[in-house]
């Protein structure tokens, strides 16, 4: 016989779980939860992403304009400064 009991363990078979808990991924009950939850999930993500690029382009806008106006207000600052000599 390979393996046995002692002490109320039993030898020889390995790693063995004390007692069988079902995952809650593969229950039936928790499937259509699970299932609603990723779907939530991803709305929201999507919802997040839509934001994200929102930001991102009134970032470049704000970046353009910043631009454009701190030039026009380089060239000023040249023309007073000539002015000035």
């Amino acid at each position: 016989m390979v393996g046995g009991v002692k002490k109320g363990r039993v030898y020889g078979l390995g790693a063995q779980p004390s007692s069988c808990h079902p995952s809650p991924l593969l229950s039936g009950a928790s499937t259509s939860q699970t299932s609603e939850e990723m779907e939530a999930m991803r709305r929201e993500i999507s919802k997040l992403t839509e934001g994200l690029q929102t930001s991102e382009d009134n970032y470049a806008k704000v970046q353009k304009f910043m631009k454009k106006h701190m030039a026009e207000f380089d060239d000023s600052e040249e023309q007073t400064d000539s002015d000035k000599e």
